[in-house]
This record gives C-alpha cells, structure tokens and sequence, in this order.
C-alpha cells in the first residue's frame, strides 16, 4: 500500500497528491487503479545500490553485479508503472549506499570501489530507460547515519564523502548530456540533523548542494515529531550551513509522513491526525499553512 502524499506550492498552482514507496520500488504497478483514482502527481521510490548491485569481499567493493541490474524486475515493474501513469505522473528515485552496511569507509575517487559505484548506477539508469522515465534522482539516502556510523561518538570521513558527492554529480550530469536525459539531481537525503551537532557528513552533503552547479538541491527527511523538531532541522539547515536556495516550494505529507520537494529541498517529517499548522523555516518569507492530514 502506498503512502499518500499531499503536495502543496506556493504562488497559484493546484494542490497535488504524492505516493511514496520507500523500497518498494515494484509496488506502484499493483496499484494503478488507485493511483488514477487519486490523482497522484508524484511517485517516489529508493534502491540500495550496494546490497543489490554491487559484489562485496571483505568489507570492499569488487565488482559489479551487471546481470542482476539488467534483469531487476522491481526496475521494470517502476518504469511499467510510470508507463501506465503517463506524463501527468512525475517519479523520483532515490539511491541508497549505506557505506558502513557494505564497506569499511567511503571509498575515496578514483579506486576501483568508487568506479564500481558510477558503473552499477549507469548501467541501472539505462536499463529499461530508467533515466528517461524520472524527474528527480536524488544521491543517497540518509548518509550521516550510514556512513561509518556519523554520529557525536564515531564520526565519518567527510572530505571523502563530499569528493564522492561532487564526483557523482558531475558523472550524473555527463551522462545526462550524452543520452539526453533531463532529471535533475539532488543530494541527500538529510535526517535528524539536530540530533548530530557534530556531525561531518551534513556539512559535506551541504557543501555539495551549495557549490556544485549540477546539483539542483537538497533532500531533508526531517522526521519529526513535534513541529518544534522540524523547526530545529530548517533553522540548522539554513543557519548553521547556510544552505542557499531559491524559493519555490512544493510540499507533500500524508497521515504519517511529510515530504516537501522543494526544487531546492526535499522535506519529510511525522505529522498526527487532524488540522495542524506549520510553519516553514528556509531562506526567504514563507508564510504559513494549515494542512488537513488524509
């Protein structure tokens, strides 16, 4: 079952349903009826690139699993399902590399392990033309709490962490011109990032969003129970790194989750049941909305 998303932008455009899969990236097409029926505009899915793709000897990357990419049937069953929506319908990916799940650190640019990465993801994008049938592809997925354990007790290699990010774009957006796609990238996905004051992925995923010219934005799964919390991880975000984006914001939230995809950044966090009102720190005067929760 997916999960409902409701999305809502600022300035005069309609408001828009979302559904979110996680990783269950072949559920969509099982639900198309319903999809219609509720006229979602938005789909969103994740793949773990390494515990899917990638051959793993003694906490190293080895190579790739190139079969098991070309004949990924929950990749078939995503695009089919993208298909079958059509145009009105928008599709995220999201790529999950739990780094400390597979390897010992994050590899550093121009070993084999970094190589075998950008090999699995291009050959994932090109299979079943993925790339052509997605609007956004965001890099990784809460990687301050999979790398290395990044946390005030153990803390990732950060500087390597921020070449892999700039090194990925840059081969996205290459790949991007020579096959004609036209997704945009996003870095993150950002979680809980009040709780990690010390953390030194969050600067370096900030640093990406900020200086590279081929990432659009950030991804922020805020998580948070309390309004206050999420109030906590914008003004981190926008004050403590001074991440500088535009201002277009659409937002997306169902009984249990908010996902903002702002062009610029990308929000989740828990919401309860009934009205309630939010308001949204970034950079720039937003006001604020009271949302029904579906």
């Amino acid at each position: 079952m997916f999960v409902l998303l409701f999305l809502c932008s600022m300035g005069t455009k309609a408001q828009d349903l979302g559904a979110n899969y996680n990783e269950n990236i072949d559920y969509p097409i099982t639900e198309i009826e319903m999809l219609k029926q509720s006229k979602v505009s938005w789909v969103r899915g994740f793949v773990n690139i390494p515990n899917l793709f990638l051959q793993n000897e003694n906490g190293k990357i080895v190579g790739v699993k190139e079969n098991a990419i070309r004949t990924h049937i929950p990749t078939l069953k995503f695009i089919q399902a993208k298909k079958a929506l059509g145009d009105r319908v928008k599709f995220i990916l999201s790529l999950k590399i739990p780094f400390e799940l597979y390897t010992d650190t994050v590899p550093k640019v121009g070993t084999k392990e970094m190589e075998y990465i950008f090999q699995a993801t291009e050959i994932l994008l090109k299979t079943y033309d993925m790339a052509k049938n997605i609007e956004i592809l965001v890099m990784g997925n809460e990687p301050e709490w999979e790398n290395a354990l990044d946390t005030d007790l153990c803390h990732a290699d950060g500087e390597d962490y921020r070449a892999f990010l700039n090194e990925f774009a840059n081969r996205l957006t290459t790949w991007k011109q020579t096959n004609g796609w036209t997704f945009d990238i996003y870095a993150g996905a950002l979680n809980r990032v009040s709780e990690l004051p010390k953390s030194e992925t969050v600067p370096a995923v900030v640093s990406v969003v900020n200086n590279n010219p081929n990432v659009v934005g950030l991804d922020l799964h805020v998580h948070a129970l309390k309004i206050n919390q999420a109030e906590d991880d914008f003004r981190i975000i926008r004050d403590k790194y001074g991440v500088r984006i535009g201002i277009r914001l659409f937002m997306k939230y169902s009984r249990n989750m908010i996902r903002m995809p702002l062009p610029d950044v990308l929000v989740w966090f828990l919401v309860g049941r009934g009205l309630f009102m939010m308001r949204i720190l970034k950079c720039g005067n937003l006001e604020e909305f009271i949302f029904p929760v579906i």
